[in-house]
């Protein structure tokens, strides 16, 4: 694929690269050895990696433990982790927790509490995944996460943002808009509307991530942003150079700097050595 526009590229500079993970770093958790290699080489030329994923940490640190990358941003910008120590963490209100809880059972949607430490999910959640996945369902943390009646006070004062399904498109955007909250729409089930998204504070995003690494770093790097849905287009705007996966959405394909190959064509390793990271 590998088609481009104009470029803001320096190679002699060093570069940050944020990473999303789903259908860009991995499928399915699996990562392509040539991504795997890509990370090795950009390291030890220098530069730096962070993954930057809309998912909790609870729901991929032990994913990445053992990585070749300087430090994770977890759901989508509210809390980030440098060198194994976490520099930023901006979880809900718990206050507002509650409030997004109490609407969405008013709505009957299913409901995914991600936390940094713990997940939850109800009843209305587990059917929803079992209805889309079958047998494979078992296999999702969200579908073996505890029930949202078991949330201790503790529990609600550490959640990242809320994931939620079965719902009719539209019927939040107030709510949404009075809370200073984001809706990020992951797909639409039918032709009537019903739709699937994560519920995040406005404030913060992937692109916000940036300013609290880099304000921490002696010297100043080239921003590259790597992803393939909606909710990588905080960082495409933030970054100097936006790369899209081939397999990415129309949009995101559409805004990038440049569009690599897809995933499993070794797309990550295509860009890392087109843009001299490797």
């Amino acid at each position: 694929m590998n088609q481009n526009k104009p470029q803001k590229e320096n190679s002699s500079q060093k570069s940050i690269v944020f990473l999303d993970l789903d259908g860009t770093l991995w499928q399915n958790e699996i990562i392509p050895p040539s991504a795997l290699e890509a990370l090795k080489q950009a390291k030890a030329n220098g530069h730096l990696i962070f993954t930057n994923t809309g998912r909790s940490k609870d729901g991929a640190s032990d994913r990445l433990e053992e990585l070749p990358i300087a430090g994770e941003v977890y759901s989508a910008g509210t809390e980030i982790w440098q060198d194994g120590s976490r520099i930023f963490y901006q979880p809900m209100p718990e206050e507002l927790v509650r409030k997004i809880i109490a609407k969405l059972q008013e709505l009957n949607a299913g409901i995914c509490v991600e936390g940094s430490v713990s997940t939850f999910a109800n009843q209305k959640s587990r059917e929803h995944f079992l209805e889309e996945f079958g047998a494979k369902a078992n296999e999702l943390r969200y579908y073996r996460a505890p029930d949202i009646s078991e949330m201790k006070p503790e529990d609600y004062q550490s959640v990242m943002k809320i994931s939620a399904n079965g719902l009719t498109d539209g019927l939040l955007d107030d709510f949404l808009d009075e809370n200073n909250l984001t809706f990020t729409l992951f797909h639409t089930h039918n032709n009537e509307g019903i739709v699937s998204g994560e519920i995040s504070q406005s404030a913060w995003n992937k692109g916000t991530a940036f300013k609290e690494i880099q304000k921490r770093l002696d010297e100043p790097y080239r921003t590259i942003a790597v992803g393939d849905s909606a909710n990588d287009l905080p960082m495409f705007e933030k970054a100097d150079l936006s790369i899209a996966m081939g397999n990415g959405t129309e949009k995101v394909r559409q805004v990038a700097d440049y569009v690599t190959d897809s995933i499993d064509e070794d797309g990550l390793y295509s860009a890392f050595r087109h843009f001299h990271l490797i």
